[in-house]
């Protein structure tokens, strides 16, 4: 084997040479150039620095760089390859693996292993145990018949959310998370959020119900947590519709604002303008939100959610069932905001994070 390597090596170089030594020969070798820069641009990178871009987000470099012993942990424990994503999505989650932030641990392998954190401080065992870990989820998760988003949730939730949903269905829901999640609040009155009312867990503050979100977002083809291709047109939240600031990057307002903004903002006026629902849903958050101040988020099926900040008024409440166009709350500047506006969210996944830029589907 090593000789024939060693032919093609051979053979490859005098071909290149010949190819140089023309001019037709030169137009060649910088075509195949190009090809493979867009090749690699297209599929092993998102020209940022960071690494495979899966699902419509990259994961960074600090977790790619693990691929190869996550493999190796995955040959040797004897799961298949088909994880492989999933599992670096998970460690993008636990710490991104960055061996300083986790102190070493990229998987948050330890309480899996020793019942605290803190006794993994090798990466290298880190991936080991979580791998252990992972292939018994699976084997649990495929003997109670439960999906693999439960599976997921179960990495951050523990085992007994698998036999919880096997108990329930069998399918991965938020709101089965969030039940689940309160099951175990009510048990230890210790999982309070430090007593942090503005947390977006508070008050299902034992682990974190958007954790398969997360994850997936990585791992997703877009039809997964949510069929956006059909999801169909939306209504204007305010009218008119003035768009004052867009997803994405952005200098800060007033320097208290994100840099990395993550809806669009719309101009109103404070406490008169009237808010709309963009589709009809059901409401699955409407209180204080951090940041945004009191705020709306309406699950529209198939875990996409839209989310409305700064409201000055909320008109809703958690449960309802709004159709589209309805309005919702009124226009405000509650939270860290600078003036009266709409901060709107499109939220693929889970009802916070995995925001996609709202632009496009109010082109019609």
């Amino acid at each position: 084997m090593g000789n024939s390597k060693e032919i093609l090596k051979t053979s490859s170089s005098l071909l290149l040479k010949k190819l140089l030594a023309s001019t037709v020969g030169l137009v060649i070798v910088a075509i195949a150039l190009v090809v493979i820069i867009i090749i690699g641009v297209i599929s092993g990178s998102d020209g940022n620095g960071n690494g495979a871009l899966i699902g419509g987000k990259a994961l960074p470099e600090s977790v790619m760089q693990w691929e190869g012993e996550v493999l190796e942990a995955m040959e040797k424990h004897g799961v298949d390859e088909s994880h492989l994503l999933v599992l670096l999505a998970i460690m993008n989650q636990e710490s991104k693996g960055d061996i300083f932030y986790s102190n070493g641990d990229i998987f948050q392998s330890s309480e899996s292993k020793c019942g605290y954190i803190g006794c993994i401080t090798d990466p290298i065992e880190s991936i080991d145990q979580a791998v252990t870990y992972f292939k018994g989820v699976l084997l649990k998760g495929e003997s109670l018949g439960v999906d693999i988003p439960t599976m997921i949730q179960s990495y951050n939730f523990g085992g007994g959310y698998m036999d919880f949903i096997a108990s329930n269905g069998g399918e991965h829901s938020e709101e089965l998370a969030k039940e689940f999640s309160m099951i175990q609040v009510n048990k230890n009155s210790s999982y309070n959020c430090n007593g942090n009312t503005d947390n977006f867990r508070y008050p299902y503050c034992y682990g974190d119900f958007t954790y398969v979100g997360k994850v997936m977002a990585y791992i997703s083809n877009g039809n997964v947590v949510g069929d956006l291709e059909n999801f169909g047109d939306f209504v204007a939240p305010v009218s008119p519709m003035i768009l004052t600031s867009g997803f994405g990057g952005r200098n800060s307002p007033g320097g208290i604002g994100s840099t990395d903004h993550k809806g669009q903002d719309l101009d109103c006026t404070g406490g008169v303008t009237p808010i709309h629902a963009v589709k009809s849903g059901v409401v699955s958050h409407a209180g204080k939100a951090g940041g945004l101040g009191n705020a709306v988020a309406i699950l529209h099926g198939d875990d996409i959610y839209t989310t409305y900040g700064h409201v000055s008024r909320l008109i809703v409440s958690n449960g309802d069932e709004v159709e589209q166009g309805e309005q919702i709350g009124v226009c405000g500047s509650t939270g860290i905001s600078t003036g009266p506006h709409l901060h709107f969210e499109i939220n693929v996944g889970g009802m916070w994070g995995n925001q996609i830029d709202p632009y496009p589907y109010f082109q019609n």
